[in-house]
């Protein structure tokens, strides 16, 4: 999906940026060949808004998916661009009417996770750090963080195998990452912790990696509106 850049002045043309994509494996103690160039900042982006439609992304004047970025899309590679003030736009891949523009600032070598969050009527851009030392992690341990992206949800605990592994986190807030034993399977539950307190979801098997750093993200509505079917469910993402 996210393979080259492209003029937005002429979407079919693609230019291949040198250097433009680093490897799956992104964090310094992950990399397998080299390290990333100090003079680069790093994005991922992933798609958490459940009424927005498709969009086209740019940064700056480049857009850079070439495939419509829908609910839940992830771009799975982070993205290298200069550091400093960078305009992000995102543009309905319909009409290509722009629903938000924003502008962030950028730290070389430094990586950043930004979704496209809220509701359409309430759309904005939020940006976590996700620079961490895997270094630190013991044998069978991975890192784990929490963000919650659901609009209409309470505040979330999360729990792994009945036990807090997340503490009460609200809508468009994130943990820390934390180191979390993976050497075997475990039970994912989402416990609301205001209002009626209840189980908003729950996964008895899961299974991760140990070494990766992973984000756990809730998304989707508790109480869809008519005509939209994207409930509330969970995603992990590799970053």
């Amino acid at each position: 999906m996210f393979l080259h850049y492209k003029s937005r002045q002429n979407a079919t043309s693609f230019f291949t940026i040198v250097s433009f994509f680093i490897g799956l494996f992104i964090l310094t103690s992950c990399l397998d060949d080299e390290s990333p160039s100090p003079e680069y900042a790093y994005l991922s982006l992933y798609h958490a808004s459940p009424d927005t439609d498709a969009v086209d992304i740019l940064i700056g004047d480049s857009q850079v998916n070439s495939q419509p970025f829908s609910f839940k899309d992830y771009s799975e590679r982070y993205i290298s661009v200069l550091p400093g003030s960078k305009s992000l736009e995102f543009i309905n891949e319909d009409n290509e009417t722009s629903i938000l523009d924003t502008t962030f600032s950028f730290e070389k070598n430094k990586y950043y996770s930004v979704f496209i969050a809220d509701s359409l009527n309430s759309i904005e851009t939020i940006v976590f750090g996700d620079s961490v030392n895997l270094e630190s992690l013991d044998e069978g341990e991975a890192m784990i963080r929490f963000i919650h992206m659901s609009p209409d949800s309470p505040d979330v605990e999360v729990l792994a195998n009945d036990d807090e592994l997340f503490a009460s986190t609200s809508f468009k807030n994130g943990t820390p990452f934390e180191p979390f034993n993976v050497e075997s399977d475990f039970s994912l539950t989402f416990k609301a912790t205001t209002g009626e307190e209840s189980i908003l979801l729950t996964d008895p098997n899961v299974e991760l990696q140990a070494g990766r750093l992973y984000t756990i993200i809730l998304t989707g509505f508790l109480n869809a509106p008519e005509g939209n079917s994207n409930e509330i469910s969970y995603d992990i993402i590799k970053n």
